[in-house]
């Protein structure tokens, strides 16, 4: 089971800390029935080992977790909200460290 939580530097500084490498990149989802100026990009943290790190074709885009395009994601937009899908069990962890 899986949850989305928002894409801040305590939660990027929670991954890198969990042992995640790569950010993949599912993209743009919009929320329905909402404007296209308010649209959710959807992030999937991966570790080492991950069978998605060696896709060669795919639409989607990979970076290292410590990449300065993921950086900013963490950093926030005005129009974009960025988040992170992960397991359930992780989001747990990080909600308790950081309640």
């Amino acid at each position: 089971m899986t949850t989305r939580a928002a894409f801040t530097k305590q939660l990027h500084a929670f991954l890198v800390e969990k042992g995640y490498t790569h950010m993949y990149s599912i993209g743009i989802r919009p929320k329905p029935g909402e404007l296209e100026e308010n649209e959710d990009y959807i992030l999937l943290p991966l570790k080492p080992g991950d069978p998605r790190l060696t896709y060669e074709e795919t639409d989607r885009i990979i970076n290292e977790i410590n990449d300065h395009e993921v950086m900013d994601m963490a950093g926030g937009d005005e129009f974009i909200r960025f988040y992170v899908e992960m397991p359930m069990e992780e989001y747990d962890n990080y909600y308790l460290k950081n309640r």
